[in-house]
C-alpha cells in the first residue's frame, strides 16, 4: 500500500513563502537499517527558489568535488522537479554530495534526450557545502552537513515557461558506494527497486 506524503509545513517570511519538507520515505531498506534525517527548506525568492539541505547523517562518503561527477555514489542529497507544467516531459535533477560536487541535469528519463547545464551556471547558484571537503575513506562517526543553493528562474527559462505557482517534484537522500547504502525520498516511490527518475511519482510542490 502506497504511504501518503508528509505535507510541507510553511510560514511567510518578508512576503515570501518558507517551506520544510522531511525525507522520511526508506522504502527499499529493512526498518533497523541507517537511515539519515534529511529536512529541506524550501524558500521562495522573487526570481529564484533557494533549498537548504540539512542531514543528520552518518557513515560518509565524499570521493568527488568534480562539476556533474558521480555524487550519487556519495552521502548525497538531491531535487528532482519539473517547473513546466503536465504537459512537458522534462524534468531537471539536482545532486550534489557532502564534499561540494554538483550535478545539473535535464533529461526525459535516466539517460535520455538529457542535457547537462553548463558549469557556468553553478556561479548563478550560491552553492554552499558544510563541509564541503573531500571524506575519504568513509567516516563512521554522526555528523550534521548542510548543502544549500538557489535556483535562478532565468536559468529554468532557457527552455520554456515555468509555472510561477505549482512544480511537480520529489526530494532525496542516498549513498550508494559507502558501507551502510541507502535511498531516501520525501514522496512515496512504488516500485520494488530504488530509482529516483520516475517523474510519475513527483508530488505537487507549492512554490508561491
Amino acid at each position: 500500500m502506497q504511504a501518503s506524503i508528509r505535507q510541507p509545513t510553511g510560514e511567510t517570511s518578508h512576503n515570501l513563502r518558507m517551506q520544510a519538507f522531511e525525507i522520511r520515505e526508506y522504502r527499499w531498506q529493512p526498518s533497523d537499517s541507517w537511515r539519515p534525517t534529511t529536512t529541506v527548506t524550501l524558500h521562495r525568492e522573487l526570481d529564484a527558489v533557494r533549498l537548504r539541505f540539512e542531514v543528520q547523517d552518518q557513515f560518509v562518503l565524499g570521493r568527488t568535488q568534480d562539476f556533474n561527477g558521480r555524487v550519487w555514489e556519495d552521502s548525497c542529497v538531491e531535487f528532482f522537479f519539473n517547473p513546466h507544467g503536465p504537459d512537458c516531459p522534462y524534468y531537471f535533477n539536482i545532486e550534489v554530495n557532502i564534499a561540494g560536487g554538483i550535478l545539473f541535469n535535464r533529461q526525459t528519463g535516466r539517460m535520455q534526450n538529457t542535457t547537462i547545464l553548463p558549469a557556468s551556471v553553478v556561479d548563478q547558484m550560491d552553492l554552499s557545502v558544510n563541509p564541503g571537503v573531500l571524506i575519504q575513506p568513509e567516516s563512521a562517526e554522526p555528523c550534521v552537513w548542510t548543502a544549500s543553493y538557489r535556483i535562478p528562474f532565468a536559468v529554468l527559462r532557457e527552455f520554456g515557461e515555468i509555472d510561477p505557482e505549482t512544480w511537480r517534484g520529489n526530494f532525496y537522500k542516498c549513498a550508494e558506494a559507502n558501507s551502510h547504502p541507502h535511498w531516501g525520498s520525501w514522496a512515496p516511490i512504488d516500485l520494488p527497486e530504488p530509482y529516483f527518475h520516475s517523474p510519475q511519482f513527483f508530488a505537487p510542490i507549492d512554490i508561491r
